[in-house]
């Protein structure tokens, strides 16, 4: 197994994301999320004033994007939610 491989399957989220998939596109989206959360350098030796940087903006990168997956995330159950309450109201009005 390659190293990605291996560091995709030691993370938790990652593995319950996976064994909850119910197809193949829930597998890829777990796999780009983890992705998306993963910073790639290539080898060598680096100074840890170059990589600070780099870490700082790859953690308001993820930040960022963790902060507009929550937002997406209360919308989304705000339309379920008045969606039902539309749903309750129909009916009771029968």
């Amino acid at each position: 197994m390659d190293p990605i491989h291996q560091s995709i399957q030691s993370l938790q989220r990652f593995q319950d994301a996976v064994y909850g998939a119910l197809d193949r596109p829930a597998i890829l989206s777990a796999m780009t999320s983890f992705l998306d959360d993963s910073l790639v350098l290539p080898p060598g030796d680096f100074d840890s004033t170059t990589l600070l940087p780099i870490m700082q903006m790859a953690k308001q990168k993820l930040k960022e994007r963790k902060e507009r997956e929550e937002k997406e995330r209360a919308a989304k159950e705000a339309a379920r939610r008045q969606g039902e309450c539309l749903i309750c109201m129909r009916t009771t009005a029968l």
